[in-house]
């Protein structure tokens, strides 16, 4: 009887549980281009390099990512309701999960001074299995959060990237960029930029979904 408890003294764990609700690429910038007085560095001014022909002929725009991440509105109301589930689940399986701790504390300090009898160690023990099997029903809603979270993630992304389709149809627009930290564009020019027009866009698109979704 007195090793059986020691099978859940492992599984009574309290996790932290992240949950990843919108797009956000707000990865620092770790280095710089930099130079010392000690290094002996070109005039980059000077130098030169071919332009492609075609280059004129090319539409190109971009997005600044962090801040579509941000400001877009579904990105926020995502990332309020998926904290809110969480953080209650999480502090319901932390009390949970302490209560538990304490109790097969006791059990143990009983057990060790035969305080117990057969009968009493069955129902501990049996007591401590079931809040156990709690804590790991609760393990998998976290996960199902999770799940949930990352799928309406998925969606609104999805949602963007068909905006760009329809909205832009007709202006023969060749790439629409996405810049921002942690982005693969080294340099982005300030007049082709339209995150403003899209949040724009993005923002009352949403809200008359939200609207119509209400009724």
């Amino acid at each position: 009887m007195k090793n059986n408890y020691s099978l859940i003294l492992n599984a009574i764990l309290v996790v932290a549980v992240a949950v990843l609700f919108y797009l956000h690429f707000n990865s620092d910038l770790s280095s710089s281009l930099a130079t010392s007085n000690d290094v002996p560095t070109i005039d980059l001014s000077k130098k030169a390099f071919s332009v492609p022909k075609n280059l004129s002929t090319s539409r190109v725009l971009y997005v600044n990512i962090d801040s579509v991440g941000i400001k877009y509105e579904a990105y926020a109301d995502l990332s309020l309701e998926t904290n809110a589930k969480a953080n209650a689940l999480q502090n319901q399986y932390q009390k949970k999960a302490r209560a538990l701790q304490s109790r097969l504390e006791l059990y143990q300090q009983n057990d060790a001074k035969q305080l117990l009898s057969d009968n009493e160690k069955l129902r501990e023990e049996t007591a401590l299995n079931e809040g156990n099997e709690e804590l790991q029903k609760m393990q998998e809603q976290m996960g199902v959060l999770e799940n949930s979270a990352m799928g309406k993630n998925a969606k609104i992304t999805n949602d963007i990237t068909n905006f760009f389709k329809v909205f832009y149809k007709d202006k023969k627009i060749d790439f629409i960029l996405g810049y921002g930290g942690g982005s693969g564009v080294l340099y982005a020019n300030d007049s082709l930029d339209i995150t403003n027009e899209v949040l724009q866009s993005l923002n009352e698109n949403y809200r008359l979904i939200k609207k119509s979704a209400k009724k």
